[in-house]
């Protein structure tokens, strides 16, 4: 009778572990997102519809921006969580202006870059000249 030794199994499948343990939390997240998926399906068969889908990426697409500038200064080793009241002060002001003065939308846009332009150079001064902490 032969035995068989299940070390080089044990050792394979480390390896292996090791190689996809970061694969851990990108499936995870994925099939979380599935799961989420058929839920809302499940109570309105309408959230599959080329129409919501489409609404549900254009309402997402402002985070999407904000989210490849967070993940930018977040990978220079630094943290900035005033991006929420900024967004919220420059969509204030833009508002503000383009009802109180009925400025086209072009010009609308301008204000809304503007204002961004001041409110990141600020910051930026602040960071930068006073060595105050970005947070």
């Amino acid at each position: 009778m032969q035995i068989v030794s299940l070390q080089p199994v044990i050792e394979k499948w480390n390896e292996l572990s090791d190689e996809y343990v970061n694969l851990y939390p990108l499936v995870t997240s994925l099939l979380l997102m599935i799961a989420l998926i058929v839920i809302f399906y499940v109570i309105n068969p309408r959230f599959l519809s080329a129409r919501n889908i489409r609404i549900i990426l254009a309402q997402s697409a402002t985070y999407l921006i904000l989210a490849v500038g967070m993940t930018l200064v977040i990978t220079s080793s630094g943290i900035d969580i005033s991006i929420g009241s900024m967004v919220a002060l420059i969509a204030i002001v833009t508002g503000f202006v383009l009802v109180k003065y009925s400025l086209p939308i072009w010009l609308g846009i301008l204000v809304l870059l503007g204002m961004g332009l001041l409110c990141g150079l600020f910051n930026a001064v602040f960071i930068s000249a006073f060595k105050i902490p970005a947070i």
